[in-house]
């Protein structure tokens, strides 16, 4: 939730600032933590799509730079006519890539998308494919717990 592009994303620098500004739709969650600085924005509470969506995601550099990689998905039928509906009415605003309760990317709309679409900006690799991995990763409704660790191999 944030005024159109291109103004800035809205975002807080604690929860008891951004709490005014949310309705019952809503949710308040952390985005970066840029200097050591957090920050939080407000987002609806239902998601557009989500894992289960996405048919694959894959970190890709267009000039082969280590430091200017995007991120391309594609989702599955039922869900690109969905999102297609969705962006289509939201151009020029923001939308957010959530893991975990945390936003991990946030980008403005510049067109209707369906099918498959472009995360750009300025990623670095890592920050790319663990961006990639989780639209990629689907929905785990269950909690892993570490039973027993053990070392293969030399």
């Amino acid at each position: 939730i944030s005024s159109p592009n291109p103004m800035p994303l809205t975002s807080y620098t604690s929860i008891d600032e951004a709490t005014p500004a949310m309705t019952t739709d809503q949710e308040i969650v952390p985005y970066g933590d840029e200097g050591g600085l957090p920050r939080f924005v407000i987002v609806e509470k239902k998601a557009v799509i989500n894992g289960n969506d996405i048919r694959d995601a894959h970190a890709v550099s267009r000039s082969g730079s280590q430091n200017e990689y995007q991120i391309t998905f594609s989702l599955k039928p039922d869900a690109a006519v969905r999102f297609g509906d969705w962006t289509g009415r939201n151009i020029n605003n923001y939308i957010a890539v959530m893991l975990d309760k945390r936003v991990q990317s946030a980008a403005y709309i510049k067109t209707q998308i369906f099918d498959s679409a472009e995360i750009t900006g300025r990623f670095s690799k890592q920050v790319a494919e663990d961006i990639a991995l989780s639209l990629s990763s689907g929905f785990l409704p269950v909690t892993m717990t570490v039973v027993e660790r053990r070392k293969i191999g030399n």
